[in-house]
């Protein structure tokens, strides 16, 4: 154990709303990432229009915060910007996976803090109104926090991991049923749009931000279908059929950015209304269901014992 595993575990938080409190902090820093991924959008990440990741990128050298950092964006990042579009979209995906999931807890939230800095470095001085620099330093101390508390031992893989099979199938059984109620709420409320079509339905609040995930019919469909079969791997002790959704999930979020290569610039198009959120959702479900799927055990068929008669 990390000794400062052993610290904190020597000072367990004492009562469930404790626990509860610090998994809905962890999650909520995973969901902060999460909605953030919307608008860093492949394949130019903005550049051609100046807007999204790029007017904030520019923003650094426009109105530098601290002069080192500018010369780096204007004399590197600029010069492999997609290449930089494509660290920021895929760092900020894991990172939210793993916090939402709770799975290497500390590393994740360690990146989390360190991925705020240049943030904080490009925006700080951002000539709009609406960016509120104090945000920055706020996520910061966010993240740092649950470093500190070791969240995800609590309703976490962290946790989950330590622990027998039993804990395994419940996690799973609460992925399972993450995907079945989302693959379900998506299709409800992407029934209007065409099933392979180029348009896709928002599961999330849509003007005022947190953007969170994409679906058409289609794409909904099969993340309900993968949820149930999960729920019935755990429910039967199929193994197999935990690590068969998993490996679905491991699909789809593969299939993202393949497709971004097709979808011609239309976001919430294409066969899966593939985004940024979708690729961290689907691999967390992926990773989520491997780690505990794995440790599925059948299930112990009952013991029938022949009644005995007299001689």
């Amino acid at each position: 154990m990390d000794p400062a595993d052993a610290v904190v575990a020597s000072e367990p938080a004492t009562t469930r709303l404790d626990r509860g409190i610090l998994a809905a902090v962890r999650i909520a820093a995973g969901l902060l990432w999460l909605a953030n991924l919307e608008w860093k959008r492949p394949p130019d990440f903005g550049r051609d229009l100046g807007n999204g990741l790029y007017k904030y990128i520019d923003s650094a050298i426009r109105n530098p915060v601290f002069d080192p950092w500018s010369w780096f964006v204007e004399h590197v990042v600029v010069e492999q910007y997609v290449l930089f579009g494509w660290f920021t979209l895929l760092s900020e995906a894991a990172v939210a996976a793993l916090l939402i999931l709770g799975f290497k807890t500390r590393w994740a939230a360690v990146a989390g803090a360190l991925l705020t800095v240049p943030i904080f470095l490009s925006v700080l001085y951002y000539d709009k109104q609406y960016e509120w620099p104090w945000s920055y330093y706020l996520m910061a101390a966010l993240h740092l926090a649950v470093f500190a508390s070791a969240a995800g031992r609590f309703f976490g893989l962290d946790g989950v991991l330590r622990r027998g099979p039993a804990s395994s199938a419940r996690a799973a059984t609460v992925l399972g049923a993450v995907a079945a109620v989302t693959g379900a709420v998506g299709l409800w409320v992407a029934r209007s749009v065409d099933v392979f079509g180029h348009q896709g339905a928002m599961v999330g609040w849509a003007d005022g931000e947190l953007k969170l995930l994409w679906f058409n019919p289609f794409s909904a469909a099969v993340t309900l279908a993968l949820g149930l079969v999960a729920l019935g791997g755990v429910r039967f002790g199929r193994q197999l059929l935990v690590l068969g959704a998993a490996g679905g999930f491991a699909v789809l979020a593969v299939l993202v950015p393949v497709l971004w290569r097709y979808q011609q610039g239309d976001w919430t198009g294409g066969f899966l209304g593939a985004t940024g959120p979708n690729l961290a959702f689907w691999g967390m479900l992926a990773l989520g269901l491997l780690l505990t799927g794995r440790r599925i055990r059948p299930r112990a068929e009952p013991v029938v014992t022949e009644p005995t008669t007299a001689a």
